[in-house]
């Protein structure tokens, strides 16, 4: 069971571990960041209802941000892009694969940065990412690994993302649900 070291994330972990009968010491707080909500910029802290506008612009550009803090000395850092976030998953899976290969994962974190989360290990287009895997405040969603991906052409190197020199590996725009 890992969780976001934000307040509201880590209270929901214990909820999830005693309904789990999971002890304590399977709890783990992740403070390197990977699973800390998105950075909204100017928007954090503030309303939600500000947020559909991110989607938005999400949906028409996987480097979308929203509008950076002002007067900020480094504007950037306070903003993710959904590819930023992709990038973010990538680092956390492959941190959980290699310690919990074959386990059963519990992942505790925020709406937003679960959605991408969701969108980036099943392979689907990140601009699509609230539409397609929208989750809302103190859902749950199991998501079951083991079968087969729902994508005929998925294949291990998509999750290697966009970012390595010479990879052409990109998230697919469609996913077939009837299967």
């Amino acid at each position: 069971l890992y969780t976001s070291n934000f307040q509201r994330s880590f209270q929901s972990a214990l909820i999830i571990r005693e309904d789990l009968g999971m002890l304590f010491s399977q709890l783990r707080t992740e403070f390197s960041g990977l699973l800390d909500p998105r950075k909204m910029g100017a928007l954090d802290f503030g309303s939600t209802a500000s947020w559909p506008a991110v989607w938005e612009g999400d949906a028409a550009d996987p480097t979308n941000t929203p509008p950076p803090v002002a007067g900020s000395l480094q504007p950037g850092a306070s903003v993710e892009s959904p590819r930023d976030i992709f990038r973010r998953a990538l680092e956390c899976f492959t941190r959980l694969e290699s310690t919990y290969f074959g386990e059963d994962v519990v992942l505790v974190s925020h709406s937003d940065t679960l959605s991408l989360f969701t969108a980036s290990v099943m392979g689907t287009d990140l601009r699509n990412h609230h539409t397609d895997w929208a989750i809302e405040l103190g859902q749950v969603r199991c998501i079951d690994l083991s079968g087969t991906p729902i994508s005929d052409k998925f294949a291990p190197t998509d999750l290697r993302g966009e970012y390595a020199v010479g990879d052409t590996a990109v998230n697919y725009t469609s996913m077939d649900t009837s299967q």
